[in-house]
């Protein structure tokens, strides 16, 4: 799955954790692994043993879990479901302080409104006698957690999109400012190396015993020209 979809880090607690739960049928047989042999069950609980030194690598860094609750259809629901109650609220607490204290409110001295421009005075009036002060605005980074999961649903082409997170936090950034910032800035983080891994590899190939003196520039096009040239229109 990372090497083909090549996943962002925001899907790294999904996939490792469903590898887990993967792996756990196989050692219990049960599921579709009912009656797997024991010898099978007996490599799988080495292989769990292995994988389980680095899924504790992922406990020990936040972002995993900043990352993971920037979906809105999902928010801290998976680390509910994966996790005790009493772990999953230490983690939940210590992702919104995480996250208050990297994504500040940015507030204005207090001043007398001022009518938007373009709006109209009807509309202006009718805004003052509706909020008529000027109250202090809230995280919206505590709205986000305190709202339940964005509705979803397969019946809409647009719900399915591959793109959908990153079209709803486009639409959304106004509501949510400082968790637009949030997701700008982790949406997008692989959640492995192997697009790095495969750029050396193909650099590899293009700087062949014949070329060693091809200088960095020219170099640097033809690896982009390859990767431009290989992308699915």
């Amino acid at each position: 799955m990372v090497s083909r979809d090549m996943p962002t880090i925001t899907d790294s607690l999904a996939i490792y954790w469903g590898l887990d739960d993967l792996l756990s049928d196989v050692r219990a047989a049960q599921g579709d692994f009912h009656g797997v042999h024991a010898t099978v069950q007996a490599c799988v609980q080495r292989a769990m043993e292995k994988a389980d030194k680095f899924i504790r690598k992922m406990d020990e860094n936040l972002l995993y879990y900043v990352a993971s609750v920037l979906d809105p259809r999902m928010k801290t629901s998976l680390i509910k479901a994966y996790m005790n109650g009493n772990d999953a609220s230490v983690i939940t607490s210590q992702v919104r302080s995480f996250l208050a204290a990297e994504y500040p409110i940015t507030t204005i001295p207090h001043e007398e409104p001022r009518q938007p421009n373009g709006m109209l005075d009807t509309l202006w009036k009718t805004l003052r006698r509706i909020q008529p002060g000027n109250p202090l605005v809230g995280s919206d980074i505590n709205k986000y957690f305190e709202s339940p999961p964005v509705g979803w649903s397969h019946s809409y082409a647009h719900d399915g999109a591959d793109d959908w997170v990153l079209k709803w936090w486009k639409a959304n950034a106004f509501e949510f400012p400082a968790m637009a910032r949030a997701a700008r800035d982790y949406l997008l983080v692989p959640s492995t190396e192997v697009g790095v891994e495969r750029v050396f590899s193909g650099a590899r190939d293009v700087l062949g015993l014949r070329r060693h003196s091809m200088n960095t520039e020219t170099m640097r096009w033809l690896v982009l020209l390859k990767s431009h040239y290989d992308t699915p229109a």
